[in-house]
């Protein structure tokens, strides 16, 4: 039988409330300040994937064989690349006369880029620039965690 040794660090966060973290990492060669600051590298990474996710649209795969689930993830995973570079060239906007920062709706420009690309929208730069939505720091949602499984399409 294997073991190992797992170590739980908890620290206060500005809301008054605690984060814990669990890692494997030694104590005398990362300090809690070090682990920090690598979940705070990390959290890039967590938010990239959450659009990969569910604006890419991952929640929802519809196939069940091995081979077509994997296609239709390369699938998804290229769109998503695809229509944030055509996206981050064209949103390249000046704020200078803004309140707010603005970002793209990775859901929305998903489906615009793949409406361009099938000859559906003539203008992507003019359709994209009007779906910017503000970035407002602080903001917090209530997560909804729930199981969801394969929806196989039923008319193939």
């Amino acid at each position: 039988m294997d073991s190992f040794k797992l170590r739980i660090l908890k620290f206060p966060l500005s809301t008054g409330t605690f984060e814990y973290i669990v890692t494997n990492l030694p104590n005398d060669m990362f300090s809690l300040d070090s682990i920090k600051k690598l979940y705070n590298l990390r959290w890039g990474k967590e938010t990239a994937f959450r659009h990969l996710k569910y604006a890419g649209n991952m929640v929802h795969i519809h196939s069940i064989k091995s081979d077509f689930l994997i296609q239709e993830i390369y699938g998804k995973l290229t769109l998503y690349n695809f229509s944030s570079c055509i996206t981050k060239a064209i949103t390249k906007r000046d704020n200078l006369n803004t309140v707010h920062k603005y970002n793209f709706n990775h859901t929305q420009m998903q489906k615009f880029v793949r409406l361009y690309i099938i000859g559906a929208v003539k203008d992507l730069e003019k359709l994209i620039n009007r779906f910017l939505v503000p970035v407002r720091p602080g903001r917090k949602f209530k997560r909804i965690i729930r199981r969801q499984s394969a929806k196989p399409l039923s008319y193939r």
